[in-house]
């Protein structure tokens, strides 16, 4: 009895140190690739690749279940197991290590989190049917490699998306104008919760204002994190719509650590936006915010609802600020 114990202890222990091992190595894959394709700079979307963001957390997690599991005695419960603690090692070792932001991070995990499950899956699937462990192996090591430079001679074009959200306010237009102008002072309690800056710490306005008037002029905008930028007046009817271009500069200074999501990187540019303001005939207002957009990288539908979700939080945020202002 005593001994079966002590096997049972062992394989245990045996079976730890095989999962420990195929992480590492699998941490140690996903840096290898990350460096060909962002330090090194072999592609113009960096890191934002289909090789990456389906065909890596696929191979990869099917590979350290093949590791973990040589004999082929564990039930599938193990490779989900072990596929999520793939992902927690993932997650750490991007905020730890690559100082790679929240939101990035966020914005990755719905995507490797199945992907990595159906590696694993895959390997449960056919570990009998491959009993050459080399060669599976090598294979699942070597695609998402081979395909990078695939990847590399196709062109991706960038999609145009457009933001919108509206409030109704018990307020004059004439009273509401002079605040699209710009609040230069806002305080940490103004505006509306939401995830994106409550939970996901997305900065939030701190002020804004207006250096002349009509077309040409500049409004300067001062966020929280040290963001500052320009919007430069290109539509102006007074009372009704003001438009602008955002202008981004100096954005080494910016406290902000997900560099993909810079509003004028290689992978997403924030172009334009403005307010619309519509007099209803019971005296009260509707007011619109919309911006524009592109982005420029695979599964652009998916990024497009991060940007739906992301912006959406970001207007009603300021369109209720102005709704509080206005309504006082």
């Amino acid at each position: 009895m005593a001994d079966k114990f002590r096997a049972t202890s062992s394989q245990k222990r045996m079976a730890i140190v095989r999962v420990t091992i195929a992480i590492i190595l699998g941490l140690t894959f996903s840096w290898a690739l990350y460096a060909l394709l962002n330090i090194f700079n072999t592609s113009p979307t960096g890191v934002i690749m289909f090789s990456f963001l389906v065909i890596a957390p696929f191979c990869f997690s099917a590979l350290i279940a093949y590791i973990a599991d040589p004999f082929f005695i564990k039930e599938i419960h193990f490779y989900t197991k072990t596929a999520l603690i793939f992902m927690v090692a993932i997650t750490i070792a991007s905020a730890f290590i690559l100082q790679e932001g929240i939101l990035c991070i966020l914005m990755l995990l719905p995507l490797w989190v199945p992907l990595s499950l159906a590696g694993s899956a895959f390997t449960y699937k056919v570990r009998k049917n491959y009993r050459k462990s080399r060669t599976y192996c090598m294979a699942l090591l070597i695609i998402p490699f081979i395909a990078v430079p695939i990847e590399n001679q196709i062109n991706i074009t960038p999609q145009n998306h457009t933001v919108s959200r509206e409030i109704i306010v018990n307020a004059s237009a004439n009273k509401i104008w002079p605040l699209l102008r710009g609040i230069e002072n806002v305080s940490a309690n103004e505006g509306q919760w939401n995830i994106s800056q409550n939970i996901m710490q997305v900065p939030r306005p701190i002020g804004a204002k207006l250096i002349g008037s009509d077309i040409g002029a500049q409004r300067l905008a001062k966020w929280e994190r040290n963001i500052d930028f320009q919007e430069e007046i290109t539509q102006w009817e007074k009372h009704k719509h003001i438009g602008w271009r955002f202008i981004f500069k100096d954005l080494h200074e910016w406290d902000f650590l997900d560099e993909h999501l810079m509003p004028n990187s290689q992978y997403f540019q924030v172009k334009s936006g403005g307010y619309a303001l519509i007099a209803l005939p019971d005296g009260r207002s509707r007011l619109s915010l919309n911006t524009q957009y592109w982005i420029k990288v695979p599964f652009g539908s998916y990024a497009a609802i991060w940007g739906e979700f992301l912006l959406g939080d970001i207007h009603d945020n300021l369109l209720h600020l102005i709704k509080e202002r206005a309504e006082q």
